[in-house]
């Protein structure tokens, strides 16, 4: 993946979680009386951030002998990380655990 989509999926991901957070502290000052509307803000930034990461773990392991499909790599980190994430360990140990795993994964298939 090139440097500049780099940068700009970490910009939109700082950008769009910074909006999430910063406007209800602007626009409601009291705490929400509506536990539904409460929970609905807490999830949303971690629900984008899924939507703008998830696509790029499954094409993110080099080229693909069938384009448009993921690569075992990516879906062994993938699944990986899912598994550990269900578990309840840390998000650190996920992410170690996962890149390394998909790392041996490309080693092992080349």
């Amino acid at each position: 993946m090139e440097r500049r989509t780099i940068l700009a999926l970490i910009l939109a991901t700082a950008s769009i979680t910074y909006v999430l957070r910063a406007v209800p502290m602007v626009l409601f000052r009291r705490p929400f009386s509506n536990p539904r509307l409460a929970a609905f803000l807490d999830a949303l930034p971690y629900a984008l951030l899924s939507a703008m990461i998830i696509p790029e773990i499954f094409y993110a392991v080099g080229d693909s002998a069938y384009p448009g499909v993921p690569q075992i790599p990516s879906v062994a980190g993938a699944v990986t990380a899912l598994a550990l994430g269900y578990a309840g360990k840390s998000l650190p140990s996920v992410a170690l655990v996962a890149t390394a795993v998909a790392y041996a994964a490309e080693l092992i298939i080349g």
